[in-house]
């Protein structure tokens, strides 16, 4: 094989595959600062994580027959009055899946107050900052 061919794109995949890592490791990221803010109640840096598209899709949850879609403004408002937030959670992120500038992740919150499985769904900007477009949370019964 010709080593002029070859060698391009060696780089090439090795930096696609850098900046998967990152993105991932970008991403992982995000979600901890998101939960810890959450966990303060802090919704100004709450706003700096969300997406201006952000929704929580909650499918019947907490007992509802409904599936209820909150819009950001709305969430961090909860947040500012208290309504949500202020537990310390435990954050386990599974290995968020990307695909393209779209990354979606299943993450465990478990907290003292209730824990929550959520699928979350991240985007990515024209400078490449990630965040979080939507959340499809889970309660599941504290043992």
């Amino acid at each position: 094989m010709n080593f002029k061919i070859v060698f391009p794109l060696l780089v090439f995949c090795m930096l696609g595959a850098l900046s998967h890592a990152q993105d991932t490791e970008k991403i992982r990221t995000l979600i901890q600062n998101f939960s810890e803010a959450g966990d303060r109640q802090d919704a100004a840096e709450l706003d700096q994580y969300l997406h201006p598209h952000y929704r929580i899709v909650m499918n019947r949850l907490f007992g509802s027959h409904e599936l209820t879609i909150m819009d950001k403004s709305t969430y961090l408002d909860k947040i500012k009055r208290k309504e949500f937030g202020g537990d310390q959670r435990k954050v386990i992120v599974e290995e968020p899946k990307l695909n393209g500038n779209t990354a979606y992740a299943k993450v465990r919150f478990v907290g003292k107050q209730m824990q929550f499985n959520s699928l979350i769904l991240a985007v990515k900007d024209g400078q490449g900052n990630w965040f979080l477009l939507s959340e499809s949370p889970v309660v599941v019964a504290k043992k």
